[in-house]
């Protein structure tokens, strides 16, 4: 539902009066003091300036998309980009709600808005009125590169990514965050999802838990493939359109056509090795609520590893979603696929 927004000033005592208590009971310590992680946000577009100060608008304005991005300071020299599409419903809706989506191997955060129609994540969850956020892990996209590919670990992943989500509390004035992980980066989500006083939810997309394929076992988890990894310089892959071609084959063209255009780039191996000591993460760590999402024909493990991650998940497990005909990542896939997943996960998130 939509109201009328609180006064910023009192909204910032209600966080601040949450977040003071939050610390006093299990949520992870943010380092990072909040004057300096806000510091360099960007300056909000005219028309959310005027719907604070309670101007009138034009019509279609409190439906129109507006995309903004940020980069937030998570160490000495250390940065993520972040993508945030919303519209003015966001700021109007109480409490404020953001999602952010987090990658898997070789992509950055604009895989999840793909231009084509159907496959643009954000818009679809920007137009819901939630703050609609795509990261870039370091090591990817237009986040801080380290020397070594190899030094970004999951953890250290989850730290800068505690960061971020404190970051979007405090500037779109956020009670809770909503946290979409995806393949490795689900992983990270699932740390993150452990702290139920700053992560509202948590969907864990295209998932490896468990019990590889035979198909897994023999590609991108076979010894010949990690001795790639290992000639790659500096812990960074280079990649090429035909790197992505089997993950895009059940695909539209016109998804095609953007990823070979978009993906190809220079990202960390890190998450490449870690597939190699399953499983590379804890969902029993996680405390927020939870949804599992898998293609019913994902090549990569039997519906048996998801039904096992959504058990071992939290404390009381999490909802299973399999998406009928849906391959590994179906919210790529032609229809129904990407129709099933979205709606499967906006059901989810905002019922």
């Amino acid at each position: 539902m939509f109201f009328r927004p609180l006064s910023s000033s009192i909204v910032l005592l209600m966080l601040s009066a949450s977040g003071c208590a939050a610390e006093a009971v299990d949520a992870p310590p943010v380092a990072t003091s909040e004057e300096a992680l806000t510091a360099g946000a960007p300056s909000l577009p005219a028309e959310v300036a005027a719907l604070l100060r309670g101007e009138a608008l034009p019509a279609g304005a409190l439906d129109k998309l507006h995309t903004i991005e940020h980069q937030v300071p998570v160490g000495p020299g250390r940065k993520i980009h972040l993508t945030e599409t919303f519209t003015l419903r966001a700021w109007l809706r109480w409490p404020h709600r953001a999602l952010l989506m987090l990658p898997g191997p070789l992509t950055s955060g604009d895989f999840y808005q793909i231009d084509a129609d159907g496959y643009r994540g954000r818009d679809l969850v920007a137009a819901r009125g939630i703050f609609a956020v795509t990261a870039d892990f370091e090591g990817t996209g237009k986040s801080t590169f380290p020397t070594d590919g190899k030094t970004v670990t999951l953890d250290g992943q989850a730290a800068a990514m505690h960061k971020v989500v404190q970051y979007l509390r405090l500037v779109r004035l956020t009670p809770k965050v909503d946290v979409l992980g995806e393949s490795w980066g689900g992983g990270v989500a699932a740390e993150l999802c452990a702290d139920r006083i700053r992560v509202r939810s948590c969907v864990l997309a295209s998932m490896l838990y468990k019990t590889a394929s035979p198909f897994a076992d023999a590609s991108f988890r076979s010894p010949g493939f990690r001795a790639f990894l290992d000639t790659l310089p500096n812990g960074y892959f280079p990649t090429a359109a035909p790197v992505y071609a089997g993950l895009l084959a059940s695909s539209p063209p016109s998804v095609q056509t953007w990823a070979s255009a978009n993906l190809p780039g220079t990202y960390t191996t890190r998450p490449l090795y870690d597939v190699f000591d399953l499983p590379f993460f804890s969902p029993g760590l996680a405390r927020a609520p939870g949804l599992i999402v898998q293609g019913e024909l994902d090549p990569n493990q039997a519906l048996s590893d998801s039904l096992e991650l959504a058990a071992d998940y939290g404390t009381g497990g999490a909802a299973l979603q399999v998406i009928e005909g849906g391959g590994h990542i179906p919210r790529i896939e032609s229809p129904p696929s990407n129709t099933r997943y979205w709606s499967s996960v906006l059901g989810f998130l905002d019922p």
